[in-house]
């Protein structure tokens, strides 16, 4: 019996991304987490055998990985903090560039209603660049060159960002002329 209440409490604690866990967070999450833990192996792009990348920065304290791979930023207490799916009403960040992303896909951030937000929020998650239509934008990386290609730039002002539910100062950018 000891072994069997053993087994149940290691696996939980594994499930849970060997973090510390809230029953707060995300609204419509059912909770998150400081940091997660493993999520396979990195491949030359940073991105997993499952096509996801190894770890996302999530504001200057929180890397979401493992079980709680979302970033959620909360515009109206500006917090970051890491979810297990969903972000309730708060921008939600699957990637923040493009090499957060597995092959040719971007990092593509959109306005979305969903099941946890019916009156919408900014969903960002990898795509097609075929796929990443107006007004849905490019997220990338101001530290990278060349980050959205031939004639675009990353921009980082606080106006741009905002119009995608976004910070500044937090080393996001959004691709634009």
């Amino acid at each position: 019996m000891r072994l069997a209440w053993l087994g149940f409490v290691c696996g939980a604690f594994l499930a849970c991304g060997g973090g510390s866990f809230s029953a707060g967070g995300a609204a419509g999450d059912g909770g998150a987490a400081g940091d997660g833990g493993g999520g396979g192996t990195k491949g030359g792009d940073g991105a997993t055998e499952a096509g996801t990348r190894a770890g996302l920065r999530c504001g200057a304290d929180n890397v979401c990985d493992g079980a709680t791979p979302v970033c959620c930023y909360a515009s109206d207490t500006t917090s970051f903090s890491c979810a297990h799916q969903e972000c309730g009403c708060d921008t939600q960040l699957g990637c923040r560039q493009k090499n957060d992303c597995a092959g040719n896909d971007v990092c593509c951030i959109a306005r979305t209603t969903d099941a946890t937000c019916t009156d919408g929020h900014f969903v960002a998650a990898c795509s097609g660049i075929v796929d990443c239509k107006p007004p849905s934008r490019v997220l990338c990386d101001p530290a990278a060159v060349g980050a959205c290609g031939a004639g675009l730039t990353c921009k980082t002002d606080a106006t741009t960002l905002a119009s995608v539910g976004l910070p500044a100062n937090e080393g996001l950018g959004v691709c634009g002329f």
